[in-house]
This record gives C-alpha cells, structure tokens and sequence, in this order.
C-alpha cells in the first residue's frame, strides 16, 4: 500500500507542483516562485500538454486516493463514482469564473487521468 501511496497518489501531486514552479504564472502558486526559475524556451511538445498537465496529475492521484478505499461493493458503481467526483472538480470551475478558468482540455484530462486510474486500481493492493 505505501508503494501505491507514493507512486500513485504523492508523486503526481508533485509532478503537477513542479509545471506550475517551472513552466506557468499568472496563479498564486506560480507567481510564489521567482520568474527566473521558469523555463523560457519550451518544445512544441511541453508547450502543448503543460496547460492541461497539472489537472491531469491531480486528477489522477485523487482518482487514486479514492480507488484506494473501495467505499462500495459494486464496482460499477464506485468506477462512476470516481469519475463523477473527478470531472465535478472540473466543471465546478463553470461557476467560480473569478477564481478559476474552465477548460475542456482540462475536463479532457481529468476523464484521461480517471481511465489510467481505473486500470491501475488493483496496483499494489
């Protein structure tokens, strides 16, 4: 279980810190660092997916979180569950338009990181 802790649910948590230490501002976590530690000159690949990445990354440790708990006997109804609660914490963005900005490539992700979570939901159990 600790490996499943810390490979599925501490280290994306970290990995979606790091786009937003190194590759994005204009949020307060962002702005908290120095903008000399971020990157100037992107590859067209980082440049494509580091919007939508750190959404992705938390998505899929909370997917993780709660497929570590098998709340429910049915596993139907846990899997929508899951990807209830994820893409709810994508579209509750749709009504705090001061706070957050609503994406569908973030919604995109979090339905992503929720089908990788589900593959690996027996992983180290």
């Amino acid at each position: 279980m600790l490996v499943r802790i810390v490979w599925l649910m501490i280290v994306p948590l970290f990995m979606g810190a790091l786009v937003y230490v190194f590759l994005r501002t204009g949020s307060p976590l962002a702005d908290f660092f120095s903008s000399s530690w971020k990157l100037k000159h992107l590859s067209p690949l980082i440049a494509f997916i580091h919007p939508w990445l750190p959404d992705f990354c938390w998505c899929f440790s909370l997917g993780n979180f709660l497929y570590s708990f098998r709340l429910f006997k049915s596993s139907v109804f846990m899997n929508a569950v899951v990807l209830f609660v994820l893409l709810s914490s994508e579209l509750i963005q749709l009504f705090n338009s001061v706070n957050f900005v609503f994406d569908y490539r973030d919604l995109l992700a979090a339905f992503c990181a929720w089908a990788v979570s589900y593959r690996l939901k027996y992983f180290n159990q």
